[in-house]
């Protein structure tokens, strides 16, 4: 009986502890999923919170963005009267200085000669010889028509100089002097040295052939400018800025 009774009394302590051990399992079990849950909200929530934040700096950049070019437009608005004023000045004043120096073009060429034609570069220097003013003229090369006449005379009398290699050789690097460069223009320069070689040679149908060519010399004015100096206090030219580079 008392072995009946104690074997009774330990199936009812086990049956006991199963069941508690049940439970438990199942309250971690319950626990667990509610944590589970709980850590999905946190990365929702995260998530939402970067998109919140990717969205913010978005619109942030978007308003940066508007506000430098708000700034910008702004600025430009401001500047630009102001170096459309400094330009029109600056292009007034070259116009005036270009015409009140014809005159003195005029007797420099009275007292030097018409050489000076040539020369697309005045300087004029006071009494005092510590100011100075040069007018700078940029030329273009251009001929009219007249100069392909000109340049086949040339080639021709050039081509009857190639008796042997070594002349053939010369021929060939004076011929270069008539070719015109890539963008199609015929150097002046070029026309120089070809009456020099005529010269040298007292060949008058070169000659001939070379003053056609120079007749046919149409220069195209480019651009001006001028530079203005004076010395320092050691004796040095110094030039006064015109340009928004050298001020």
């Amino acid at each position: 009986m008392i072995c009946h009774y104690v074997r009774m009394k330990v199936s009812r302590k086990t049956a006991e502890l199963i069941k508690y051990s049940s439970h438990k399992k199942q309250k971690k079990t319950v626990m667990s999923k509610e944590l589970e849950k709980v850590e999905k909200k946190i990365e929702q929530k995260k998530r939402e919170l970067e998109r919140l934040k990717r969205r913010q700096e978005r619109e942030e950049r978007r308003n940066n963005k508007e506000a430098y070019l708000d700034l910008v437009d702004r600025q430009i608005k401001l500047s630009m009267p102001k170096v459309k004023f400094i330009s029109d000045q600056i292009r007034e004043v070259k116009e005036e200085m270009f015409n009140n120096f014809k005159a003195a073009i005029e007797m420099k060429r009275d007292l030097y000669g018409e050489r000076i034609d040539s020369n697309q570069t005045h300087t004029f220097t006071n009494k005092e010889q510590n100011q100075r003013i040069t007018l700078i003229r940029y030329m273009l090369d251009d001929w009219d028509d007249t100069v392909t006449a000109g340049l086949d005379l040339v080639k021709q009398r050039l081509e009857s100089y190639a008796v042997d290699e070594n002349s053939a050789s010369l021929v060939r690097q004076l011929l270069t002097l008539i070719s015109k460069n890539k963008k199609g223009d015929l150097r002046a320069n070029s026309v120089l040295r070809l009456r020099k070689f005529a010269e040298e040679r007292n060949d008058e149908e070169m000659m001939e052939a070379v003053s056609i060519i120079e007749s046919a010399y149409n220069p195209i004015l480019s651009k001006t400018s001028i530079k203005v100096e004076q010395k320092n206090e050691v004796g040095a030219w110094v030039a006064i800025p015109l340009s928004a580079t050298d001020a």
